[in-house]
């Protein structure tokens, strides 16, 4: 089987006309010993192809389903995917392992990365869901760890920034009250909470809600 898979290795690495050989013998690897690399290189090839989402789904299943499926592999699938721009497919794997670890510290990176492909493939109103299920999550239990946390702010800071350049000053503080949400009681002294209320206020003062302008303006003063 290891024989099996340098020879679908060597293949895959001689370019597009060889792909089907690679194909071969792969499948016979896999077939006397699924290996996880072979099943590695298999969903490779699907890719490197141009298969269909479907057969590129099943050959993820077949990786995830192994025993020793951790975090970090997962994460390696979902880069690969994205490599490849197989949104669908990488979407549906996050949010199946994201309830699979549920109990694992480590699940909140599968979240940050979750958003983070939902923004850079211009999925506003799904990141915009799921942001507003994290904050629920985050504020009944089950929060995010210090450094995903951080990502999160960091990414609803950057769309929010963006809509104001463009002078959508609702969305843009429609984000920032996404940013809002993930803050407690303990962080008052946070410099960036300051920060956060007065790019509030400017939202509210161009939307000529003058009143909520001019609180978001206080709080801002009350933290510095």
């Amino acid at each position: 089987a290891r024989t099996l898979r340098l020879l679908a290795c060597a293949y895959l690495d001689l370019g597009p006309a060889y792909f089907q050989k690679a194909q071969n013998a792969i499948t016979l690897a896999n077939a006397e010993y699924p290996h996880p690399a072979g099943l590695y290189i298999n969903l490779k090839i699907l890719l490197q192809n141009g298969d269909t989402d479907e057969m590129v789904n099943r050959a993820v299943e077949e990786i995830v389903k192994q025993t020793d499926t951790t975090i970090d592999s997962v994460t390696s699938l979902v880069q690969l995917l994205s490599d490849y721009k197989r949104a669908a497919v990488y979407q549906s794997l996050i949010q199946d392992q994201i309830l699979r670890f549920g109990n694992s510290p480590d699940v909140c990176k599968l979240k940050g990365i979750q958003l983070e492909l939902f923004l850079q493939t211009n999925n506003k109103e799904g990141a915009k869901q799921f942001v507003e299920n994290c904050i629920t999550e985050h504020n009944t239990g089950n929060p995010l760890d210090k450094e995903v946390l951080k990502q999160f702010h960091i990414l609803l800071w950057e769309q929010a920034a963006e809509a104001f350049e463009e002078k959508d000053f609702k969305s843009a503080l429609e984000w920032y009250n996404y940013s809002l949400s993930l803050y407690d009681t303990s962080q008052i002294g946070d410099k960036n909470l300051a920060k956060l209320h007065r790019n509030r206020a400017n939202c509210y003062m161009y939307l000529q809600l003058n009143e909520k302008g001019w609180y978001n303006g206080k709080q801002m003063l009350l933290l510095k």
